[in-house]
């Protein structure tokens, strides 16, 4: 689209919401505190209508609504060690997020509704 989303850790976690053809910042904000530098090896999805991109943090995952440019929803925090949240995936046909915990060996499915 004609947006990029960029969720980062500096002093704290941070949205950066910037116009692509522009590189003009849209929005900053802060979303959360503390956590590790350390990701997996898949921190972003997007859902297969382009409304949410999901983004896996050791903080948990946040799903950042993309028609209103903020962050709406995230995942229980939790001791994830240094591998951060989860790996993410998303449906490609289907408004539904995979969650793959290395720790515990486990998948989740997030089904997103209207």
């Amino acid at each position: 689209g004609d947006r990029l989303y960029l969720l980062f850790r500096g002093e704290d976690w941070r949205l950066v919401v910037m116009e692509v053809a522009t590189g003009r910042i849209l929005k900053e904000m802060i979303v959360g505190q503390g956590g590790q530098d350390v990701f997996p090896s898949n921190p972003a999805a997007l859902s297969a209508d382009g409304r949410f991109v999901v983004f896996s943090t050791p903080l948990g995952a946040y799903f950042i609504d993309t028609r209103l440019d903020l962050p709406r929803f995230r995942t229980a925090a939790r001791d994830w060690g240094p591998i951060g949240c989860c790996n993410v995936a998303g449906s490609p046909r289907d408004n539904v997020f995979y969650f793959a915990d290395p720790l515990s060996e486990t998948v989740s499915k997030v089904a997103l509704f209207r």
